[in-house]
């Protein structure tokens, strides 16, 4: 059977394995600094991504092998899976939102349909594209609300906002893929991954 990508990123018995996490926002912009006067320009190319380092719980050898196959079956930088932070989930009192956005906008407008505020700072998934969000959505209201990175793709009025686990398309960011073997025969992985969009 063929595998279907984007792939899920491995659970174990339903439970994150990822024991450390460093994300970050990369935005596209420059600057540049007269040598003279120091006087600086600025320039923003609208333009953000993704990134981040995923490191794992230790795993025995039953658990690790799991994870290996994932990361075997990535093909370095060809295949694609999907990947979101795993505290910023929410199972309880989900919220009911939707949008409307255009490509490219740095705002997205939500309709939040519950009791509970959207805070500034909350992840949402947005047709496949992961966004934080920069102020908050009241409950029971439609607002603007500024996100980052700038949408990717146009959503139609009522498009659902996935706020339950938002995650993005990712891919490893090098054909490398390694593991090490420690004491207690415990694997240990980490690895480095860049958001994947077109």
């Amino acid at each position: 059977m063929a595998l279907a990508y984007p792939l899920d990123f491995p659970t174990i018995n339903g439970e994150s394995i990822v024991q450390d996490l460093t994300m970050r926002l990369v935005q596209s912009a420059a600057v540049t600094t007269s040598s003279t006067n120091f006087s600086t320009q600025v320039q923003d190319f609208n333009v953000a991504r993704w990134e981040a380092e995923i490191t794992i719980r230790p795993l025995n050898l039953e658990e690790a092998k799991v994870f290996q196959a994932f990361l075997a079956s990535l093909r370095g930088v060809t295949k694609t899976f999907y990947f979101g932070d795993p505290q910023h989930t929410i199972t309880t009192n989900v919220p009911v939102c939707t949008a409307f956005a255009l490509k490219n906008d740095d705002h997205i407008d939500v309709t939040n349909s519950s009791n509970h505020v959207l805070k500034a700072g909350t992840h949402i998934e947005l047709q496949g594209g992961l966004y934080i969000l920069l102020e908050d959505a009241p409950a029971n209201a439609t607002t603007t609300c500024e996100v980052m990175p700038n949408v990717r793709v146009t959503a139609s009025i009522g498009t659902t906002i996935d706020v339950t686990h938002p995650k993005a398309i990712w891919r490893l960011a090098s054909n490398d893929v390694e593991w090490r073997v420690g004491r207690e025969s415990l694997h240990s992985f980490t690895l480095a991954c860049v958001e994947f969009f077109v």
